[in-house]
């Protein structure tokens, strides 16, 4: 009897379903895990996965506990059983989708815990907004006619949607890494990454704080500066991943700005103390299926816009409609002017002069706005480090237009 047990351990894997009420043992069920392996990977004439998957079963008979006990999952099975199918993709190949899947695998496995800590830490609203990310990417935009059409053939729906997917990915990325490293970076850490989520809502949020915590008004002016320092480097993504050609002249443009961002933040945090430690406040998550459709028409009328503009007014009129759009956000007019210089519309040094002009009027407009919120000490260093900005953008566009302004 004793070795028909053990046999019948080795042959079957038993699940545990706890009745209704307190049994006096344990009922099990038979389940077989060979037959859906041996389907995925025929077994050569040399070897079978028949052993393996029988060995993965006695293993999951004997973790089987009481029902009166905490379940402790089946991460070592799954694993066991992943591990059991690399082998075989190993033989029957290809070897480096098998290899990928190792070191996925393994990866985890080492951070587990970290997984586990960064889900407690999801709210419902989050898995709802990452959610609406997939509805975003991979069911509206496949769907989307890649035709151009209206006023001069500017408007493209799926390409318009392809630069929705490349803000609010940035923002979703920006997120999820702060929720990743929670307040163990502290403040420093959320400035870069409260750039990638919305710079403009990172002044806002921090400058609320300073009014309630004198205390951190400098460490906040740090933190919103960081945030702007990111802004530049967003910029220069999203202008790249439309137009990389344009990227040289972006970067110089941008470089006498970000100098002077750096050498504010520097001083500032010198300054900060010991509120450097102080713990950031909560960033809300930046995507949902609203306010990606809410981008989406927005760059498709400011795109509309500067054509017309370009048509009408010139040179003129796009700056006007650059330094107008600017006011509360740079990625449709980054991504619209961008778009323009790739499809010959005009030159790399217009569509950056209009990114710079947009970068100028946004600082104002988030110093003005945040002049309202923050406390007296702060308001002083952000019109110090914005206005650095400003100067040096005004600087920047001087030296490199000097011809155009001579003639």
């Amino acid at each position: 009897a004793a070795a028909k047990e053990f046999a019948a351990a080795i042959l079957s894997f038993r699940r545990l379903h706890p009745p209704a009420a307190p049994p006096t043992a344990p009922k099990y069920e038979e389940q077989r895990i060979d037959e859906p392996v041996a389907i995925l990977f025929p077994a050569p004439e040399d070897w079978t996965v028949e052993p393996g998957t029988r060995l993965i079963e006695g293993h999951g008979l004997a973790w089987l506990r009481p029902p009166d006990k905490r379940d402790p999952g089946i991460t070592t099975e799954v694993a066991a059983l992943l591990t059991l199918l690399i082998g075989a993709m190993v033989h029957t190949g290809p070897t480096i989708v098998a290899v990928a899947m190792g070191i996925v695998l393994l990866g985890i496995l080492e951070f587990k815990p970290g997984l586990h800590a960064f889900a407690e830490r999801l709210q419902e609203r989050d898995i709802n907004a990452i959610l609406q990310f997939g509805l975003v990417t991979f069911i509206i935009l496949p769907i989307l006619p890649n035709e151009a059409f209206g006023p001069f053939n500017t408007l493209n729906p799926r390409k318009t949607w392809y630069m929705v997917v490349l803000v609010a990915g940035m923002g979703l990325a920006g997120y999820v890494g702060l929720k990743l490293v929670g307040v163990r970076y502290g403040m420093l850490l959320s400035g870069f990454l409260g750039g990638l989520v919305s710079s403009t809502a990172t002044t806002m949020t921090f400058a609320r704080r300073s009014r309630e915590n004198e205390a951190l008004s400098t460490i906040g002016t740090v933190v919103v500066m960081l945030a702007c320092t990111m802004l530049f480097f967003r910029v220069t993504i999203e202008a790249v991943v439309v137009h990389r050609g344009m990227v040289g002249t972006l970067a110089s443009r941008f470089a006498i700005m970000l100098l002077a961002d750096l050498a504010v933040t520097g001083w500032l945090f010198l300054q900060a103390g010991s509120a450097r430690s102080s713990e950031p406040p909560e960033v809300k998550n930046p995507t949902d299926l609203k306010t990606a459709v809410t981008f989406g028409f927005m760059y498709a009328g400011i795109l509309l816009v500067l054509a017309l503009c370009k048509e009408y007014l010139g040179k003129t009129g796009m700056y006007a409609a650059a330094l107008v759009s600017g006011l509360t956000d740079m990625d449709a007019i980054t991504l619209s002017s961008a778009g323009m210089a790739a499809r010959g519309d005009i030159t790399d040094a217009t569509a950056t002069n209009l990114i710079v002009v947009a970068t100028i009027s946004n600082t104002l407009f988030k110093a003005s706005a945040a002049s309202v919120l923050a406390s007296a000490t702060m308001k002083r260093q952000l019109w110090l480090g914005f206005g650095t900005i400003i100067g040096s953008g005004v600087l920047s566009l001087a030296i490199f237009n000097f011809g155009d302004l001579l003639a």
